[in-house]
């Protein structure tokens, strides 16, 4: 007896796997035959910057099973790939604005004009990436980025100044300007025979010291004012001789007083206490109490 057995294999037909740019991704398998009936798991990868779109035939989800059919020609799958949007997050320091808002959606490769505003009182400083530039233009990359600003405080002048000069008093002087929002320390300290009064003209402010919060002004100035302390001046004569023309009292400090020793009837002025031999005199009013 013979026997004859017949074996047989599959035809392969052709599976064309393409993209609309290799640049953006691939597809696997690649192009190539397969074997009559066989299953294929096709799949689409996009590259960096990239994301599935559909497959041109209208078919969406980046994988699909094909079985194998015995046509005549090729069959033809295309991804279709686009660019991504990735998350551009855009934030400051908390002393201004910045533009575009924070968490925007932007296509990969665009280019963005973020810039920044600083609030009064303060300037722009620098990005977190060390460009110092308040606008810049930022090419998307191919992840979620997040740019900040950063802001510093404006510098202002203060001056201090005591009414009528330094013979009255001191006051905090300020070498250099400070910056805006910064809180000042600023002390008035008279000089003998005076005492603090107010500041400016604001007759509320009598405390020699005050808290001062940096304006955003071009110059602040603060004025001390000091006033005269008063000294007891006591004038006497013995009874019946004469008088003097400035009676006991108390008088403002370094004040100029004119006194007058006039006799009376049957006496002529010799001297005052001290020597002084003219019976006018004047008196600029020291800081003591026994004058």
């Amino acid at each position: 007896d013979s026997t004859f057995i017949a074996y047989f294999k599959p035809h392969r037909y052709g599976v064309q796997t393409l993209t609309n740019g290799d640049y953006m991704g691939e597809v696997t398998p690649p192009t190539g035959t397969y074997p009559f009936d066989s299953t294929l798991l096709i799949v689409a990868k996009a590259k960096d910057g990239y994301a599935f779109d559909k497959w041109s035939d209208g078919a969406e989800g980046i994988s699909r099973n094909y079985t194998v059919k015995a046509l005549d020609h090729d069959t033809v799958f295309k991804a279709l790939f686009k660019k991504a949007f990735y998350w551009l997050k855009v934030e400051n320091d908390g002393h201004g604005t910045t533009t575009p808002a924070t968490n925007t959606q932007v296509e990969y490769q665009s280019n963005v004009k973020i810039y920044a505003t600083p609030a009064v009182g303060y300037t722009f400083d620098h990005w977190q990436d060390g460009n110092t530039n308040d606008t810049v233009i930022y090419t998307v990359a191919y992840k979620d980025s997040t740019y900040k600003a950063y802001f510093r405080p404006l510098l202002y002048k203060i001056s201090t100044t005591v009414d009528g000069g330094s013979a009255k008093g001191e006051v905090t002087q300020f070498a250099a300007n400070q910056p805006f929002g910064s809180n000042v320390t600023i002390t008035a300290t008279p000089k003998t025979g005076y005492e603090f009064d107010h500041w400016n003209d604001d007759l509320s402010l009598t405390k020699s010291t005050i808290y001062y919060t940096v304006e955003a002004k071009p110059d602040t100035l603060f004025t001390a004012h000091f006033r005269p302390l008063k000294y007891k001046v006591t004038t006497c004569v013995s009874a019946g001789e004469g008088s003097v023309s400035l009676p006991t009292g108390s008088y403002d400090f370094n004040s100029e007083q004119t006194i007058k020793a006039s006799p009376a009837p049957g006496y002529t002025f010799d001297s005052w206490d001290d020597g002084y031999g003219t019976d006018t005199r004047t008196y600029y009013v020291e800081a003591r109490n026994d004058a």
